[in-house]
């Protein structure tokens, strides 16, 4: 349960031993996460298991652009880190809010079965 936690604190870690600051990163993992199943809903009758390892690629992709999109505004814009991703922080939310009008994403039905270790599984034991 702890494992998308650790990600985010890994990658958090940088920002903050560099004398940054962060504070986009729930919304971004949500703006992420909303982008991958809508993309995987999307590929999965036409691509099946196919598109586990496709969204894999999508959120990669996204969460760089969203990143990159923090860091651009920070070092071109010479906005402060502080300002820069509070703002994008309600960029990231309010663009998932309006893509799933306010409510949950299920995922699609043929790869439920293939998450099921991810819900029921564990890793290392």
């Amino acid at each position: 349960d702890a494992l998308p936690i650790s990600i985010i604190a890994v990658g958090a870690t940088f920002v903050i031993s560099s004398g940054g600051l962060d504070l986009s990163v729930g919304s971004m993992a949500a703006f992420v996460t909303g982008i991958t199943i809508m993309f995987m809903n999307a590929v999965a009758p036409h691509a099946g298991l196919w598109a586990i390892p496709a969204g894999m690629l999508v959120a990669i992709l996204v969460g760089l652009l969203c990143g990159l999109a923090n860091g651009l505004i920070v070092t071109i814009g010479r906005i402060e880190p502080f300002i820069a991703t509070l703002g994008t922080m309600g960029i990231f939310r309010a663009l998932i809010t309006y893509l799933t009008d306010g409510g949950t994403i299920p995922i699609d039905r043929s790869l439920r079965e293939a998450y099921r270790p991810v819900y029921f599984g564990t890793v290392g034991g």
